[in-house]
This record gives C-alpha cells, sequence and structure tokens, in this order.
C-alpha cells in the first residue's frame, strides 16, 4: 500500500465525506497483511521446533561417528572429520535458531499483538459510528426553545448538547485510531520486512559456514570414495571365493557322511536307529575335528581307526 492513501489526521476533525472510504481501504489491507504476518510467524515456530529436533539427531549421529571412528581404525581419519565437521555445523545452526527466536519470533509476534489491538479498535470506532450517527439524526429533529415571545433567547434541550459531546468524545477516539492505523501500516509492515532481511542474512551466513566446513571435508569424501569402490570390489571377490569352498566343503561333508554310514551299515547290518544314531555321534566326533580349509585332514586314517574300533568292539561282543 502506498503511504500517501492512508487517511488523513486532518480528514477526521474536518468529517471528510471520503474519511470512511479510505479507513475501509486501508482496514482492508491490514487485515490482509494479518493473514500474511500470522503464517509467517507460524512457519517460523514450527521451523524452530523442528531445526532443535534436526539438531538433536544430528548430533547423535555425530557421536556415533566418533565411536565408529574408534571401532573401524582403518577409516578412523575420514569418520572423525565428519564427527568433527557435522558438529560445527550444528553449533552454527544452535546459533541460526536462536537468533530467529529472538530477533525475529518475538518481533512478529509483537506486531501481531499491535494489529490486533488495532483490529478491537477499529469495531470500536464503528459502533461509535452507528451511535453517533443516530443520536446526530435525534439532535437534528429536536426544534429550539424560545423562552420568551420575542425570541431573545434561545436554548436546547439538554440530550442535544449530551449529543454534542458525545460526537466530540468519538472523534477523539477515531482520530486516534487512525493515527495507530497510520503508524502501523508504515512502522509494522517496514519492521516485518527488515526481520525477513534479517532472517535471510543469517540463514546466508549459517549456509555460507555449513559450506565451508564442508569444503574443508571435500578431500576427505573424494578420497574414502575412490578406496571404498576399489574395497568393494575386493569383498565382491572374497564373497565368490567364499560360495565356491562353502558349496565345496558342504559337498565333501554329505560324502563323507554317507561313506561312513555304508560303513555303519556294513559293520552291523542289524542294527537298529538308536545304535545307528549314536554310532553316527561318534563318527562325527572322529571326522568333524579334522576339518580345516574346507577339507577333511586325514580323512582315511580317521575312518581307518574308527572302522578298527567298531571291528574290536563286535568281537568283544
Amino acid at each position: 500500500m502506498v503511504y500517501n492513501e492512508l487517511p488523513a489526521l486532518e480528514d477526521v476533525i474536518s468529517d471528510d465525506p471520503f474519511l470512511n472510504q479510505c479507513i475501509s481501504e486501508c482496514q482492508t489491507h491490514s487485515s490482509e497483511f494479518y493473514d500474511c504476518l500470522t503464517t509467517t510467524e507460524s512457519a517460523i515456530r514450527d521451523s524452530v521446533i523442528s531445526g532443535k529436533e534436526y539438531n538433536k539427531c544430528v548430533r547423535a549421529l555425530s557421536v556415533a561417528l566418533e565411536d565408529a571412528a574408534e571401532i573401524l581404525p582403518a577409516h578412523n581419519i575420514a569418520l572423525e572429520k565428519f564427527s568433527t565437521g557435522l558438529s560445527r555445523i550444528e553449533t552454527y545452526r544452535e546459533m541460526l535458531i536462536t537468533q530467529t527466536e529472538v530477533l525475529t519470533l518475538e518481533p512478529l509476534v509483537e506486531i501481531r499483538k499491535q494489529l490486533e489491538e488495532i483490529k478491537e479498535l477499529s469495531g470500536s470506532v464503528s459502533k461509535g459510528d452507528e451511535l453517533v450517527s443516530m443520536e446526530t439524526e435525534r439532535y437534528c429533529g429536536v426544534r429550539p426553545i424560545a423562552q420568551d415571545e420575542q425570541h431573545t433567547l434561545i436554548t436546547y434541550p439538554k440530550s442535544c448538547i449530551d449529543t454534542l459531546r458525545l460526537k466530540e468524545e468519538h472523534t477523539l477516539n477515531k482520530l486516534e485510531y487512525v493515527a495507530k492505523l497510520r503508524n502501523s501500516t508504515r512502522q509494522n509492515q517496514l519492521k516485518y520486512v527488515q526481520k525477513m532481511l534479517e532472517q535471510m542474512l543469517a540463514q546466508f551466513s549459517y549456509a555460507n559456514f555449513a559450506y565451508v566446513v564442508m569444503s574443508e571435508m571435500e578431500p576427505y569424501l573424494s578420497e574414502l570414495f575412490v578406496e571404498l569402490q576399489t574395497l568393494q570390489k575386493e569383498a565382491a571377490k572374497e564373497d565368490e571365493q567364499d560360495l565356491i569352498v562353502l558349496d565345496r566343503t558342504k559337498t565333501e561333508i554329505r560324502e563323507a557322511c554317507e561313506e561312513q554310514i555304508t560303513v555303519m551299515k556294513d559293520t552291523y547290518p542289524g542294527a537298529d536307529t538308536e545304535v545307528k544314531n549314536s554310532a553316527f555321534k561318534s563318527l562325527l566326533s572322529f571326522a568333524v575335528p579334522g576339518h580345516k580349509g574346507g577339507k577333511f585332514e586325514n580323512l582315511t586314517g580317521k575312518r581307518n581307526s574308527f572302522l578298527s574300533y567298531l571291528q574290536n568292539d563286535a568281537m568283544q561282543g
């Protein structure tokens, strides 16, 4: 709104007929500004709350990275740099949040309260306009009273004087309202824009600081990225080799067990299931401890020893 469109104080005194129209237009603009202000206040309040929650989470992440640096010594330098960098950025974020609360949010709340006071005063002025209008009509309908036949002295009823006093009081209230409306339109809107400018400068300062900190970590990020690619390729090859060894070992275990089960069946052709299971457990105590690197060490010798044990047991039986 252009400031020269504000209602003039002189118009209140002269009771300019276009005054109420100008006030109405100014009130409409003030209402629109109030809606914008409340939306801004709500958004900033939410940003402060979410900023504190985010700060808490990143602080926990920084501590976790510091612990990881001790557990993973191969990458401790990079992890320590990450932890320190995040901690420094969040320290600056805390400063930004505090500045936003004190220098942006609180002034916006004050502006909103001032607008609400002016809005209440506007309602009082509107009611005053209606009351004065009604009393003026009544005043205009009252005829003067002559005290004598020569009409040398004319008086008015007390109600007419009361109407003039009412209009005087209302005009003073309206003058005060227009003065506050003019001041609010000028100062509060300028103050709002100023606080938004300060907020953007604070955001810029924080973003610039975060960029500097992340730039300091860039060499470690690039180096670790290349290193991880190499390590991941090596790990993939080792995983493939482990799968091959795993399959071969499973096959060797199955073959060895089948071979020993065949030996047990030949030695005890009439043995029941419980005996077979008992003998099979004894077999594992011979065979499994000899397993190294996916192969059975001295498997033939252990099998022969086991066969001799079974044969001697049969003879004694």
